[in-house]
């Protein structure tokens, strides 16, 4: 009886095992045909010039040019100077999305170049966008 529940066991084991979603690793690999995939319209800008204590607010559009939904799981900015929103539901093969950033430039004076990190099920899995801004003593 025991070798029988173990043959069970195995077999359970190695069907769930070729049930991955396509968008996951298999054998460490990711599944580049089906991932998801960002396309951005910029995935930089330059504020240019500013006056210390201004805020800014950029939108950066994007598509998901792959072939299943993209979800974000977070939007990570370098310092607390900035803070990204962006969208919660996932967003489908063909659809578009905005990630929001403001830029608060209090105490801020000089060239400022800040990194955001974009976390998501992407093939990339991490991605990055960034801004620059000459930020100007009143």
């Amino acid at each position: 009886m025991k070798p029988f529940c173990l043959a069970i066991l195995c077999a359970i084991s190695l069907l769930a095992c070729n049930n991955a979603k396509p968008t996951e690793k298999q054998d460490g690999v990711p599944n580049i045909e089906n991932a998801p995939k960002f396309k951005f319209e910029e995935e930089s800008t330059d504020f240019g010039q500013m006056k210390e204590g201004d805020i800014i607010e950029h939108r950066f559009k994007f598509e998901n040019v792959g072939k299943s939904e993209l979800i974000i799981t977070t939007v990570q900015a370098q310092c607390g100077c900035t803070i990204p929103n962006w969208p919660q539901k996932p967003i489908g093969p063909g659809e578009e999305g905005v990630i929001n950033v403001k830029f608060d430039s209090k105490g801020k004076a000089g060239v400022q170049k800040k990194w955001i990190t974009i976390l998501s099920n992407s093939f990339n899995g991490q991605d990055y966008l960034s801004f620059t801004a000459d930020v100007r003593k009143r």
